[in-house]
């Protein structure tokens, strides 16, 4: 399997006190903050990187941002582990996106997707 795949595997993780799961006008569910994120916020991990599937695994219910290419979060690696932080002030009741098209080791972005 290639390295950079993400496999429909999960972990167990616990959702960050700054969040809350609803739908989503973008895809299915979100990410929404309960209360203002100032940049640079390290707000929850996402993802871990599973030796015995030589991939990347959810961490769920934290991998359930959406994809924008006007993100308002990014995914950043520390050793084998990804964690989701603001690059931006966010509102309360805001949905957490990340643009997917700068991490290749996360599913990419669709054609039609905006």
């Amino acid at each position: 399997m290639d390295v950079r795949t993400q496999i429909q595997l999960s972990a167990k993780g616990n959702l960050s006190h700054l969040l809350y799961i609803h739908d989503s006008p973008i895809h299915g569910f979100g990410l929404f903050s309960n209360e203002e994120i100032k940049s640079g916020t390290l707000i929850h991990e996402t993802h871990v990187w599973s030796e015995s599937h030589n991939a990347y695994i959810n961490i769920l219910p934290n991998c359930n941002y959406n994809h924008s290419y006007k993100p308002n979060c990014q995914l950043n690696r520390y050793g084998n582990i990804f964690r989701l932080e603001s690059i931006k002030d966010i509102e309360p009741y805001t949905e957490l996106l990340v643009d997917y098209s700068k991490n290749a080791d996360i599913e990419q972005p669709k054609k039609d997707w905006k």
